[in-house]
C-alpha cells in the first residue's frame, strides 16, 4: 500500500470501529472525525450514523469489510457438509449472554418448538458478561424444563469454534442490535445456515431464505416462522445453502478485494 501512495500528499485515514468508550469518545471521535481526509467503517449502524450526525463529513465515510484471511485460506468446499447425522438438531449461539442479544426470546421459541415434538438442542458459547440476565435465562431454562435442551458450554478459545459452526445446523443471532457481526461473518465462512434478527448490520449479508433467514424479534410469531421454515428444508437445500454461504464469504471478505478498497480510497480522495 505504502509503495502505491508513496507520491500521494499526506492524510488522516481514520478506521472507524463499532466499539465505543464513553464518555472519552464524544470529544476525541468528533475531532478525529473533522480532521479526518477518509474515515472508512466496517459497520452500516456507524456508516449512517456518521453520515446523519455529522453532514459535512459525509462524502469523507465510506464501507469497508473486516478481512478473514486466515480462516478463508483453511477452508475447501469439500469440508462444507450437511452436519446432521441424527435426527436431532443441533442450534448454536456464540457471543456473550446480556440483555441485547436476546437469548430469552431465542430460548422461548426453542420451547415452543420442543412443544411441537421437533427434536432440537441449542448449545450457547460465550461468558456471562450481565448476573441478573444470567440469572433470568437459567430461570427460564428451568422453568420451561429446558435442562436437557438448552446447553451452556461457556467460552471456547477462537481456534475450537471452527469444529462448533461446523457442527451447526443452524447458527441463531437474534439481537436487538448489532454492529458489524464478527460471529455471522465467522458462521458464513464455514458455511452456517444464519438465522438473525432482521437489522440492518445483518440484512447486509443475509437475504432471507436465500442463505438464512431473517425474523423481527419484536414478533414472536416472526421468530416461531423462521424456525419452520427452516425445519422446512430438505437436506438437499440445507446443503445447497451452506455451500452457498461458503461462496458468498470468499466474495464479502477476501483480502484483495479489501485492500484494493483501501487503496482506491486513498487514491482518489
Amino acid at each position: 500500500i505504502a509503495r502505491e501512495i508513496s507520491l500521494v500528499r499526506s492524510k488522516l485515514f481514520l478506521c472507524e470501529r463499532t466499539a465505543m468508550i464513553k464518555p472519552f469518545r464524544d470529544f476525541f471521535h468528533f475531532s478525529c472525525w473533522h480532521l479526518a481526509d477518509i474515515v472508512a467503517t466496517n459497520s452500516i449502524s456507524k456508516f449512517s450514523y456518521l453520515k446523519e450526525k455529522f453532514p459535512l463529513l459525509s462524502k469523507r465515510v465510506f464501507l469497508v469489510s473486516n478481512i478473514y484471511d486466515k480462516q478463508i485460506t483453511n477452508l475447501s468446499i469439500e469440508s462444507i457438509k450437511s452436519p446432521s447425522t441424527t435426527s436431532q438438531f443441533n442450534f448454536v449461539y456464540v457471543g456473550r449472554i446480556s440483555p441485547e442479544k436476546n437469548l430469552h426470546i431465542l430460548i422461548d421459541a426453542i420451547s415452543l418448538i420442543v412443544n411441537q415434538k421437533i427434536d432440537c438442542t441449542l448449545s450457547i458459547y460465550g461468558d456471562n458478561r450481565n448476573d441478573n440476565y444470567f440469572k433470568r435465562i437459567l430461570c427460564l431454562v428451568d422453568a420451561l424444563n429446558l435442562k436437557d435442551r438448552v446447553l451452556f458450554k461457556g467460552l471456547l478459545p477462537h481456534d475450537e469454534l471452527r469444529k462448533v459452526y461446523f457442527s451447526a445446523d443452524l447458527l441463531c443471532l437474534i439481537s436487538e442490535y448489532e454492529g458489524f457481526s464478527n460471529v455471522i461473518a465467522e458462521g458464513l465462512i464455514h458455511g452456517c445456515i444464519v438465522f438473525a434478527s432482521n437489522i440492518p448490520e445483518n440484512a447486509s449479508v443475509i437475504i432471507d431464505g436465500e442463505n438464512g433467514f431473517l425474523v423481527n424479534t419484536k414478533q414472536p410469531e416472526s421468530v416461531i416462522d423462521g424456525l419452520q421454515r427452516f425445519f422446512m428444508l430438505s437436506p438437499s437445500q440445507m446443503l445447497e445453502m451452506r455451500r452457498r454461504n461458503f461462496y458468498k464469504a470468499r466474495i464479502l471478505f477476501d483480502s484483495e478485494l479489501v485492500y484494493q478498497r483501501y487503496i482506491n480510497l486513498m487514491l482518489s480522495n
